[in-house]
Protein backbone atom coordinates (compact mmCIF):
# COMPACT_ATOMS: atom_id res chain seq x y z
CA UNK A 1 0.00 0.00 0.00
CA UNK A 2 1.11 4.00 -0.73
CA UNK A 3 -0.58 5.03 2.27
CA UNK A 4 1.24 7.12 4.54
CA UNK A 5 0.76 8.57 8.01
CA UNK A 6 -1.97 11.24 8.27
CA UNK A 7 -0.27 13.66 10.65
CA UNK A 8 -1.79 17.09 10.12
CA UNK A 9 -4.51 15.57 7.80
CA UNK A 10 -8.37 14.03 8.42
CA UNK A 11 -8.19 13.40 11.68
CA UNK A 12 -9.67 10.06 13.03
CA UNK A 13 -11.67 9.97 16.57
CA UNK A 14 -12.75 7.28 19.03
CA UNK A 15 -10.24 4.74 19.21
CA UNK A 16 -8.25 5.81 17.01
CA UNK A 17 -6.98 8.32 18.77
CA UNK A 18 -5.41 5.38 21.27
CA UNK A 19 -3.04 4.30 18.11
CA UNK A 20 -0.09 6.79 18.38
CA UNK A 21 2.34 4.16 16.49
CA UNK A 22 3.09 5.48 12.78
CA UNK A 23 3.47 1.97 11.86
CA UNK A 24 0.39 0.72 13.19
CA UNK A 25 -1.42 4.00 11.74
CA UNK A 26 -0.47 2.85 8.34
CA UNK A 27 -1.12 -0.57 9.07
CA UNK A 28 -4.97 -0.06 10.06
CA UNK A 29 -5.26 3.01 6.90
CA UNK A 30 -4.25 0.19 4.59
CA UNK A 31 -6.71 -2.48 5.62
CA UNK A 32 -9.63 -0.25 5.24
CA UNK A 33 -8.11 0.88 1.67
CA UNK A 34 -7.57 -2.72 0.86
CA UNK A 35 -11.46 -3.56 1.61
CA UNK A 36 -12.61 -0.27 0.39
CA UNK A 37 -10.97 -0.29 -2.90
CA UNK A 38 -12.57 -4.08 -3.24
CA UNK A 39 -16.33 -2.15 -2.51
CA UNK A 40 -15.82 0.27 -4.95
CA UNK A 41 -14.82 -2.46 -7.76
CA UNK A 42 -17.87 -4.50 -6.57
CA UNK A 43 -20.02 -1.12 -6.74
CA UNK A 44 -18.51 -0.17 -10.27
CA UNK A 45 -18.71 -3.21 -11.67
CA UNK A 46 -23.00 -3.09 -10.96
CA UNK A 47 -23.14 0.65 -11.95
CA UNK A 48 -21.61 -0.47 -15.44
CA UNK A 49 -24.30 -2.85 -15.85
CA UNK A 50 -26.96 -1.16 -14.02
CA UNK A 51 -30.11 -2.27 -15.79
CA UNK A 52 -28.85 -6.05 -14.60
CA UNK A 53 -28.45 -4.61 -11.44
CA UNK A 54 -31.47 -3.15 -10.93
CA UNK A 55 -33.32 -6.11 -11.89
CA UNK A 56 -31.64 -8.60 -9.70
CA UNK A 57 -32.53 -8.08 -6.11
CA UNK A 58 -29.02 -9.47 -4.61
CA UNK A 59 -27.03 -7.39 -7.00
CA UNK A 60 -28.62 -4.07 -5.26
CA UNK A 61 -28.02 -6.25 -1.88
CA UNK A 62 -24.17 -6.63 -2.76
CA UNK A 63 -23.70 -3.01 -3.80
CA UNK A 64 -25.68 -1.50 -0.91
CA UNK A 65 -23.84 -3.92 1.30
CA UNK A 66 -20.64 -2.63 -0.37
CA UNK A 67 -21.51 1.25 0.46
CA UNK A 68 -22.68 0.44 3.95
CA UNK A 69 -18.80 -1.16 4.86
CA UNK A 70 -17.40 1.64 3.22
CA UNK A 71 -19.26 3.96 5.11
CA UNK A 72 -18.51 1.93 8.34
CA UNK A 73 -14.74 1.63 7.96
CA UNK A 74 -14.51 5.55 7.34
CA UNK A 75 -16.88 6.27 9.97
CA UNK A 76 -14.75 4.22 12.85
CA UNK A 77 -11.23 5.42 11.33
CA UNK A 78 -12.82 9.26 11.41
CA UNK A 79 -12.39 9.74 7.13
CA UNK A 80 -15.87 11.63 7.58
CA UNK A 81 -15.40 12.84 3.72
CA UNK A 82 -15.46 9.55 2.74
CA UNK A 83 -17.80 8.36 5.37
CA UNK A 84 -20.77 11.02 4.44
CA UNK A 85 -19.91 9.88 0.32
CA UNK A 86 -20.64 6.17 0.73
CA UNK A 87 -23.67 6.72 2.76
CA UNK A 88 -25.49 8.85 -0.35
CA UNK A 89 -24.64 6.25 -2.21
CA UNK A 90 -26.19 3.60 0.70
CA UNK A 91 -29.12 5.78 0.56
CA UNK A 92 -29.56 5.89 -3.01
CA UNK A 93 -28.85 2.27 -3.06
CA UNK A 94 -31.87 1.54 -0.59
CA UNK A 95 -34.20 3.19 -2.87
CA UNK A 96 -33.57 0.49 -6.03
CA UNK A 97 -33.94 -2.03 -3.40
CA UNK A 98 -36.88 -1.27 -2.44
CA UNK A 99 -38.30 -0.73 -5.33
CA UNK A 100 -37.24 -3.53 -7.43
CA UNK A 101 -39.44 -2.12 -10.56
CA UNK A 102 -37.81 1.05 -10.46
CA UNK A 103 -36.86 2.65 -13.67
CA UNK A 104 -32.95 3.20 -14.15
CA UNK A 105 -32.08 5.14 -17.09
CA UNK A 106 -28.59 5.90 -18.78
CA UNK A 107 -28.93 9.65 -16.84
CA UNK A 108 -28.89 7.78 -13.63
CA UNK A 109 -26.12 5.81 -14.81
CA UNK A 110 -23.93 8.45 -15.84
CA UNK A 111 -24.61 10.17 -12.14
CA UNK A 112 -24.18 7.61 -10.26
CA UNK A 113 -20.83 7.36 -11.76
CA UNK A 114 -19.59 10.36 -11.60
CA UNK A 115 -20.31 10.30 -7.80
CA UNK A 116 -18.10 7.22 -7.36
CA UNK A 117 -15.43 8.91 -9.39
CA UNK A 118 -15.34 11.26 -6.41
CA UNK A 119 -15.62 8.23 -3.99
CA UNK A 120 -12.07 6.79 -5.53
CA UNK A 121 -10.90 9.88 -5.85
CA UNK A 122 -11.08 10.21 -2.25
CA UNK A 123 -9.89 7.47 -1.28
CA UNK A 124 -7.00 7.50 -4.14
CA UNK A 125 -5.94 10.72 -2.26
CA UNK A 126 -5.59 8.91 1.24
CA UNK A 127 -3.89 6.32 -0.41
CA UNK A 128 -1.22 8.98 -1.61
CA UNK A 129 1.70 9.70 -0.08
CA UNK A 130 0.48 12.78 1.21
CA UNK A 131 -2.84 11.75 2.53
CA UNK A 132 -6.13 12.88 2.15
CA UNK A 133 -5.84 16.60 3.86
CA UNK A 134 -8.99 18.52 5.33
CA UNK A 135 -8.73 21.14 2.10
CA UNK A 136 -8.67 18.02 -0.69
CA UNK A 137 -11.35 16.31 0.97
CA UNK A 138 -13.63 19.33 1.12
CA UNK A 139 -12.40 20.21 -2.34
CA UNK A 140 -13.86 16.95 -3.52
CA UNK A 141 -17.02 16.92 -1.63
CA UNK A 142 -18.08 20.26 -2.80
CA UNK A 143 -17.43 19.16 -6.42
CA UNK A 144 -19.47 16.09 -5.83
CA UNK A 145 -22.58 18.00 -4.63
CA UNK A 146 -24.03 18.93 -7.88
CA UNK A 147 -24.08 15.52 -8.99
CA UNK A 148 -25.80 14.09 -6.06
CA UNK A 149 -28.49 16.46 -5.68
CA UNK A 150 -29.05 15.60 -9.51
CA UNK A 151 -29.27 12.17 -8.67
CA UNK A 152 -31.30 12.53 -5.51
CA UNK A 153 -33.62 14.88 -8.13
CA UNK A 154 -33.45 12.45 -10.97
CA UNK A 155 -34.33 8.91 -8.71
CA UNK A 156 -37.35 10.86 -6.93
CA UNK A 157 -35.89 10.48 -3.59
CA UNK A 158 -37.01 13.49 -0.80
CA UNK A 159 -34.19 13.14 1.19
CA UNK A 160 -33.57 11.44 5.05
CA UNK A 161 -34.65 8.44 4.70
CA UNK A 162 -34.74 7.91 8.47
CA UNK A 163 -37.85 10.01 8.62
CA UNK A 164 -39.56 7.55 6.50
CA UNK A 165 -43.11 5.75 8.38
CA UNK A 166 -42.22 3.17 11.31
CA UNK A 167 -43.81 0.23 9.32
CA UNK A 168 -41.39 0.75 6.40
CA UNK A 169 -38.69 1.35 9.08
CA UNK A 170 -39.35 -2.00 10.19
CA UNK A 171 -39.35 -3.74 7.29
CA UNK A 172 -36.04 -1.99 6.38
CA UNK A 173 -34.92 -3.21 10.11
CA UNK A 174 -35.96 -6.86 9.45
CA UNK A 175 -34.06 -7.07 5.94
CA UNK A 176 -30.94 -5.37 7.05
CA UNK A 177 -30.38 -7.82 10.54
CA UNK A 178 -32.14 -11.05 8.64
CA UNK A 179 -29.15 -10.29 5.86
CA UNK A 180 -26.46 -8.47 7.67
CA UNK A 181 -25.86 -9.50 10.80
CA UNK A 182 -25.44 -13.45 10.15
CA UNK A 183 -22.29 -12.37 7.38
CA UNK A 184 -21.15 -10.23 9.86
CA UNK A 185 -21.09 -13.29 12.08
CA UNK A 186 -19.79 -15.50 9.35
CA UNK A 187 -16.87 -13.00 9.39
CA UNK A 188 -16.19 -13.01 13.02
CA UNK A 189 -16.04 -16.87 13.41
CA UNK A 190 -13.55 -17.19 10.67
CA UNK A 191 -10.81 -14.22 12.41
CA UNK A 192 -12.20 -16.32 15.57
CA UNK A 193 -10.82 -19.14 13.80
CA UNK A 194 -6.97 -17.62 12.39
CA UNK A 195 -4.33 -17.21 15.13
CA UNK A 196 -4.58 -14.05 17.58
CA UNK A 197 -3.11 -11.19 16.03
CA UNK A 198 -2.95 -7.74 16.56
CA UNK A 199 -4.51 -7.23 12.83
CA UNK A 200 -6.72 -10.18 13.46
CA UNK A 201 -8.25 -8.12 16.48
CA UNK A 202 -8.72 -5.04 14.83
CA UNK A 203 -10.54 -6.37 12.29
CA UNK A 204 -12.94 -7.95 14.71
CA UNK A 205 -12.95 -4.42 16.23
CA UNK A 206 -14.09 -3.13 12.77
CA UNK A 207 -16.53 -5.80 12.46
CA UNK A 208 -18.27 -4.95 15.84
CA UNK A 209 -18.25 -1.25 15.00
CA UNK A 210 -20.25 -2.24 12.28
CA UNK A 211 -23.03 -3.64 13.89
CA UNK A 212 -22.67 -1.00 16.29
CA UNK A 213 -23.55 1.38 13.97
CA UNK A 214 -26.80 -0.57 12.74
CA UNK A 215 -28.32 -0.30 16.04
CA UNK A 216 -27.07 3.77 16.05
CA UNK A 217 -28.70 4.03 12.52
CA UNK A 218 -32.59 2.66 13.28
CA UNK A 219 -31.71 4.24 17.15
CA UNK A 220 -31.48 1.17 18.98
CA UNK A 221 -29.82 1.89 21.87
CA UNK A 222 -29.23 -1.57 23.69
CA UNK A 223 -28.20 -3.10 20.31
CA UNK A 224 -25.70 -0.19 20.40
CA UNK A 225 -24.38 -0.96 24.26
CA UNK A 226 -24.41 -4.72 23.77
CA UNK A 227 -21.94 -4.39 20.66
CA UNK A 228 -19.97 -1.63 22.01
CA UNK A 229 -19.10 -4.02 24.97
CA UNK A 230 -18.25 -7.13 22.34
CA UNK A 231 -16.03 -4.09 20.66
CA UNK A 232 -14.14 -3.46 23.97
CA UNK A 233 -14.40 -7.70 25.17
CA UNK A 234 -12.17 -8.19 21.51
CA UNK A 235 -10.07 -5.59 22.36
CA UNK A 236 -8.49 -7.46 25.59
CA UNK A 237 -5.78 -9.17 24.63
CA UNK A 238 -5.26 -11.08 28.33
CA UNK A 239 -8.54 -12.90 26.76
CA UNK A 240 -7.86 -15.39 24.21
CA UNK A 241 -10.18 -16.08 20.95
CA UNK A 242 -11.27 -19.31 22.61
CA UNK A 243 -12.85 -17.20 25.50
CA UNK A 244 -14.02 -14.54 23.87
CA UNK A 245 -15.58 -16.34 20.86
CA UNK A 246 -18.76 -18.16 22.09
CA UNK A 247 -19.59 -15.51 24.33
CA UNK A 248 -19.64 -12.50 22.08
CA UNK A 249 -21.48 -14.77 19.09
CA UNK A 250 -23.95 -16.14 21.26
CA UNK A 251 -24.56 -12.29 22.34
CA UNK A 252 -24.48 -11.36 18.63
CA UNK A 253 -26.74 -14.17 17.87
CA UNK A 254 -29.61 -13.69 20.66
CA UNK A 255 -29.79 -10.08 20.63
CA UNK A 256 -30.44 -10.60 16.31
CA UNK A 257 -33.30 -12.45 17.30
CA UNK A 258 -34.74 -9.91 19.71
CA UNK A 259 -34.67 -7.26 17.38
CA UNK A 260 -36.33 -9.66 14.53
CA UNK A 261 -39.19 -10.35 16.95
CA UNK A 262 -39.50 -6.52 17.80
CA UNK A 263 -38.31 -6.73 21.42
CA UNK A 264 -34.64 -4.94 20.91
CA UNK A 265 -35.54 -3.07 23.90
CA UNK A 266 -34.72 -6.52 25.89
CA UNK A 267 -31.63 -6.56 24.50
CA UNK A 268 -29.06 -6.57 27.67
CA UNK A 269 -25.05 -6.58 28.61
CA UNK A 270 -24.89 -9.53 30.01
CA UNK A 271 -22.21 -9.60 33.80
CA UNK A 272 -20.32 -12.81 31.54
CA UNK A 273 -19.32 -10.30 28.86
CA UNK A 274 -19.16 -6.64 31.60
CA UNK A 275 -16.39 -8.89 33.38
CA UNK A 276 -14.08 -9.25 29.84
CA UNK A 277 -13.67 -5.66 29.25
CA UNK A 278 -10.70 -4.40 30.49
CA UNK A 279 -11.53 -0.95 32.31
CA UNK A 280 -9.31 2.11 31.99
CA UNK A 281 -8.76 5.20 35.16
CA UNK A 282 -11.37 7.29 32.92
CA UNK A 283 -14.14 4.36 33.18
CA UNK A 284 -13.57 3.60 37.01
CA UNK A 285 -14.20 7.24 37.74
CA UNK A 286 -17.39 7.26 35.86
CA UNK A 287 -20.58 5.47 36.78
CA UNK A 288 -21.01 3.66 39.84
CA UNK A 289 -21.89 0.20 37.84
CA UNK A 290 -18.60 0.48 36.04
CA UNK A 291 -16.68 0.85 39.40
CA UNK A 292 -18.37 -2.12 40.97
CA UNK A 293 -17.14 -3.97 37.77
CA UNK A 294 -13.49 -3.14 38.05
CA UNK A 295 -13.09 -3.92 41.72
CA UNK A 296 -14.92 -7.36 41.07
CA UNK A 297 -12.28 -7.83 38.50
CA UNK A 298 -9.35 -7.42 40.46
CA UNK A 299 -10.82 -8.95 43.06
CA UNK A 300 -11.09 -6.07 45.76
CA UNK A 301 -14.94 -6.88 45.75
CA UNK A 302 -15.81 -10.65 45.75
CA UNK A 303 -19.57 -12.20 46.14
CA UNK A 304 -20.62 -8.15 46.31
CA UNK A 305 -18.45 -7.96 49.63
CA UNK A 306 -15.66 -5.75 49.89
CA UNK A 307 -12.27 -7.01 51.28
CA UNK A 308 -10.86 -5.72 53.91
CA UNK A 309 -7.72 -4.78 55.08
CA UNK A 310 -6.62 -8.28 56.60
CA UNK A 311 -7.68 -9.75 54.03
CA UNK A 312 -4.79 -8.10 51.52
CA UNK A 313 -0.68 -9.38 51.44
CA UNK A 314 0.76 -5.84 50.71
CA UNK A 315 4.65 -6.15 49.65
CA UNK A 316 5.45 -2.96 51.40
CA UNK A 317 9.27 -3.77 49.64
CA UNK A 318 7.68 -2.61 46.00
CA UNK A 319 9.86 0.08 44.20
CA UNK A 320 8.71 3.50 44.21
CA UNK A 321 5.84 4.12 42.23
CA UNK A 322 4.55 0.33 41.58
CA UNK A 323 1.60 -0.86 43.38
CA UNK A 324 1.78 -2.15 47.04
CA UNK A 325 0.62 -5.83 46.36
CA UNK A 326 1.54 -9.26 45.94
CA UNK A 327 3.64 -8.32 42.86
CA UNK A 328 4.05 -5.04 40.77
CA UNK A 329 4.22 -4.50 37.44
CA UNK A 330 8.00 -4.97 37.02
CA UNK A 331 8.42 -3.04 33.81
CA UNK A 332 5.76 -0.64 34.34
CA UNK A 333 7.86 2.78 33.95
CA UNK A 334 10.51 0.52 31.72
CA UNK A 335 9.07 -0.97 28.56
CA UNK A 336 10.16 0.16 25.27
CA UNK A 337 7.87 -1.29 23.43
CA UNK A 338 5.69 0.92 21.37
CA UNK A 339 2.51 -1.31 21.05
CA UNK A 340 2.52 -1.94 24.76
CA UNK A 341 2.82 -5.59 24.03
CA UNK A 342 4.81 -5.99 27.57
CA UNK A 343 2.64 -3.98 29.43
CA UNK A 344 -0.05 -5.96 28.36
CA UNK A 345 1.81 -8.72 29.39
CA UNK A 346 2.54 -7.78 33.18
CA UNK A 347 -0.91 -6.32 33.78
CA UNK A 348 -2.57 -10.08 32.74
CA UNK A 349 0.42 -11.86 35.15
CA UNK A 350 -0.86 -9.12 37.95
CA UNK A 351 -4.30 -10.00 37.45
CA UNK A 352 -3.70 -13.70 37.51
CA UNK A 353 -1.44 -13.80 40.56
CA UNK A 354 -4.42 -11.43 42.32
CA UNK A 355 -6.72 -14.56 41.35
CA UNK A 356 -4.53 -17.17 42.86
CA UNK A 357 -3.92 -14.96 46.35
CA UNK A 358 -7.62 -15.20 47.05
CA UNK A 359 -7.66 -11.56 46.43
Amino acid sequence: MGCRETRGKQKAKGNWEAVVDPEKQKQIIGYFLEEALEHVETIEKGLLDIETMVADPEMVNEVFRAAHSIKGGAGMLGFSSIQHTAHRFEDYFKVLREDPNFQIDQTAQSLFLSALDGLKELLDQLQSEEGLSDATATSITERLQPVFAKLQAHLGFAGDREAAPAVDNRKEILIVFQKEVPQRLREMLELFKQPDTPTGRQKLRALCEGLRQLGERYQLKAWQELLAAVHEAVGNSALSYKAIAPLAIKEIKQAQELVLAQRASEIAVPAALRKTIPMTVSQTNGKPDSWLVFVEQVGWRVMDSWVGDSGLRYNLDAPTGHLPAPIWLASWNQTQDGEGRALEKEYSAWRQKLSDCGL
